[in-house]
């Protein structure tokens, strides 16, 4: 019993509640992106304005977002703001990552905090892993190698024939 009474006080002097609409991981081709949608409700007697802002806390440099609320969109870190009034709730929160067919994995964080009052702020974090061109391309270099295939440089599949002669090459002819 006492434990529910040392955190009890913690939920009475609430004064928001923010949290995510869909799943906070996500796997997903480096050529596609991923959507997270949030929900935010004051639970306070007074109107409030709130900050919300997404950061990557660890991501490829190439990867983007994009942050909306109320259909006002930013690219992060950019913060947008959001008035509520007292129990008024939005679920117009959505933070899409663009992995910019970059592989790698990613952790972002949509902050919230009001700007009447600056101890009023939660978080969620959202995780993103990324499959794709990386991994594509070292099984097909993989296999190139067992077939006894050579990679140039640019990343494109070169043939070395075991024998001398005229061969037909990527619409070319060629000479070994």
């Amino acid at each position: 019993m006492k434990k529910l009474l040392l955190f009890l006080p913690i939920f009475l002097f609430a004064q928001l509640e923010f949290y995510s609409l869909s799943d906070t991981i996500a796997n997903i081709p480096a050529d596609s992106f991923v959507g997270f949608k949030f929900y935010l409700r004051n639970t306070s007697s007074l109107t409030h304005i709130y900050e919300i802002k997404a950061l990557a806390y660890s991501a490829p440099n190439n990867w983007s977002g994009i942050l909306c609320v109320k259909n006002r969109c930013v690219e992060i870190p950019v913060p947008l703001y959001d008035t509520l009034r007292a129990n008024e709730m939005d679920t117009t929160i959505h933070l899409t990552i663009y992995p910019n067919n970059q592989s790698g994995q990613g952790i972002y964080c949509l902050k919230v905090k009001s700007l009447n009052d600056t101890t009023i702020r939660d978080s969620q974090f959202v995780y993103i892993f990324t499959t794709g061109i990386k991994e594509d391309n070292s099984l097909v270099i993989k296999k190139a190698q067992r077939e006894k295939k050579f990679i140039s440089v640019i990343g494109s599949l070169i043939f070395l024939p075991k024998r001398r002669g005229i061969y037909f090459q990527n619409g070319k002819i060629v000479l070994y």
